[in-house]
């Protein structure tokens, strides 16, 4: 059987099985994070070094999820810091060791004298142990935070179901519903990507942002109605829910790929270098101390 058949139903099977108790965990999670404020004084620097973590993603082969923590942790941590411009570098590649080693148990980096190497910057070990205990301190150790890549990837295992193809002439069923699953995979890809590059995603929950590119990409595979009522049962989130995000999805893409009010309808089956302003749950932070 060949792996793309592989992949597609044991993501089906095991999310099947376990999503419940995952998307639950994931929730409380999402719940638990602080609010991003927008007030990191080195906010211009951002897209520069998202764009970094993105070549270094592809340099030393780590997981989009990792990725995505990796931008999420340097993203809080950021906004609730003074940070010299000269050790902006040094809190993204702690973020990204600290992401990595806890998403990608397979796929450990280079010690850090060949990270080093390997990247072009010279960082002594010290260093790197000063940030990194100031970014696990401020997350009180507690780093698995859910992004939208993670929501993403569990709510994709039910982006395409078989009563999308009722009245399919010709083909196999399963064979249509896999198709339409590995295209829904590139399309995912490049959204989760592209989302790197706009901060202002933050302003919603993640699990939120998530739903709305599910909804997007079932547009793009011409499968309608783009919201169904399993996908509501599945998120938790209805269309009216889902309005405030996909405004803002709207402005960040061309005209053919904006969601229409057209694709709104719903289907009716019943389917030290650093101060901080407190801990990262804290309810405003405050950047008038300087180092």
């Amino acid at each position: 059987m060949p792996s793309r058949y592989v992949n597609y139903l044991n993501s089906r099977v095991h999310l099947d099985q376990y999503f419940v108790s995952v998307h639950e965990y994931y929730r409380k999670q999402e719940k638990n994070c602080p609010v991003y404020h927008f007030q990191s004084p080195e906010l211009e620097y951002r897209s520069e070094l998202v764009r970094w973590l993105k070549a270094l993603q592809k340099e030393l082969n780590f997981s989009t999820l990792a990725l995505h923590l990796a931008v999420h942790l340097m993203d809080f941590f950021m906004d609730n810091h003074m940070i010299p411009i000269e050790k902006l570098s040094r809190v993204a590649l702690v973020c990204v060791l600290t992401a990595v080693n806890f998403e990608d148990l397979d796929g450990a980096l280079p010690r850090l004298q060949a990270l080093c190497e390997k990247i072009g910057h010279e960082y002594n070990r010290k260093d790197i142990i000063e940030v990194q205990t100031k970014v696990l301190e401020f997350y009180k150790f507690h780093i698995g935070r859910p992004t939208v890549a993670h929501f993403t990837h569990i709510y994709s295992a039910f982006i395409v179901d078989f009563m999308d193809l009722d009245g399919t002439i010709g083909g196999n069923q399963d064979s249509l519903c896999i198709e339409y699953y590995d295209n829904a995979q590139t399309h995912i890809c490049k959204l989760l990507d592209r989302c790197l590059n706009e901060v202002q995603y933050l302003k919603f929950e993640q699990s939120l942002v998530a739903a709305v590119f599910i909804l997007a990409v079932r547009k793009s595979l011409e499968l309608f109605p783009c919201w169904t009522k399993m996908l509501q049962c599945i998120t938790g989130y209805s269309l009216e829910d889902l309005h405030p995000c996909i405004a803002l999805y709207n402005t960040l893409q061309s005209p053919e790929g904006q969601i229409s009010a057209s694709d709104f309808e719903l289907s009716t089956s019943d389917d030290s270098g650093y101060t901080t302003s407190g801990s990262c749950n804290s309810p405003q932070p405050n950047h008038s101390n300087t180092i």
